[in-house]
């Protein structure tokens, strides 16, 4: 009997989002507090897909995970086995289209189940070419972030070209990640930062180097232990991503709850247009102050995450 199992973290993207498609620097970390878990089962019959987001035989299934489909028949061929008589059951607590590489880490999951199902080793190499596939179907030419993210689970400096480099984060604080509930979408953000960049190059340009420069001072605050700076640097992130026109009304007003209720800096995190917004601060006292701040202006959900687990030491 096929049986496998795979599993996946989500990712934050602490700095840089949209500016690391044009061959900008970002810091991104792996989310430990919210996964994904696949399961490959004997099925007789189409293969079918058990999921939140659907429910059905896999052929007719709609666009929305067309990248799945196309991730599934691609996987199966290297694999050299037939597209039927299997069930992926897809269990999830990332929330969807919030920035936080839900699509990445259900395709990652999805290949591990499959590999391990059919007992085959799996190199990253291979795993990143897979699910890459999907995401440049879920995304309008995607970085490689998320799943070069999810894959090194810890924290990294990637750069297209340069791909992943280890930050040695010495940074102690706390993040506090909120969804506002409200489903951004990536692959539209992407395409209208192009659009823009298309039109006014030279503005769009500038703010991308801008976006750069904060992000490598960001590098050197986490080694360095300098929240106040990270912080500053990831307010002026989010400046920069409005005014490439990534953000709107609801984040920039969590942006400014979050500052002033105490926190040392704040930004949207991901695709934007909606999704999540992250914070900084020093002590989990602050952290849960400002998570409580942010639920009652709103917020549908907040976590809390430490630092420490993607630090150096």
């Amino acid at each position: 009997m096929i049986y496998g199992i795979g599993e996946a973290f989500g990712k934050i993207i602490l700095m840089g989002e949209h500016a690391v498609v044009y061959g900008a620097p970002a810091i991104a970390m792996p989310f430990f507090s919210v996964g994904v878990k696949c399961t490959v089962h004997s099925h007789e019959g189409d293969t079918y897909i058990q999921s939140i987001c659907y429910d059905g035989p896999l052929k007719k299934s709609d666009n929305t995970i067309q990248g799945i489909k196309e991730l599934i028949q691609v996987s199966l061929d290297y694999l050299e086995q037939p597209n039927h008589n299997l069930k992926f059951i897809i269990e999830s607590l990332i929330p969807p289209q919030r920035g936080l590489g839900s699509s990445a880490a259900v395709s990652v999951a999805i290949v591990r189940a499959l590999f391990d199902a059919y007992k085959v080793n799996l190199s990253i190499d291979v795993l990143n070419h897979l699910v890459n596939i999907a995401e440049s179907i879920h995304h309008f030419n995607p970085s490689g972030l998320d799943s070069a993210t999810i894959l090194n689970e810890e924290i990294t400096q990637y750069q297209k070209g340069n791909g992943l480099q280890s930050i040695q984060s010495n940074m102690e604080g706390f993040l506090i990640v909120g969804d506002s509930g409200i489903e951004g979408n990536t692959k539209e953000a992407v395409s209208e930062v192009k659009s823009r960049m298309d039109q006014h190059p030279q503005m769009m340009q500038a703010e991308i180097e801008t976006i750069s420069q904060l992000t490598f001072k960001g590098v050197l605050a986490l080694e360095e232990n300098n929240i106040h700076t990270l912080g500053y640097l990831m307010t002026q992130n989010h400046r920069s991503l409005a005014k490439l026109g990534v953000s709107n009304e609801i984040m920039d007003h969590y942006v400014d709850v979050a500052l002033e209720a105490g926190a040392f800096g704040a930004k949207l995190t991901g695709g934007g247009k909606g999704g999540c917004m992250i914070a900084i601060v020093d002590s989990i006292v602050e952290a849960n102050k400002i998570s409580e701040t942010l639920k009652k202006e709103g917020m549908k959900e907040t976590w809390i995450y430490n630092m420490k687990e993607v630090s150096a030491s």
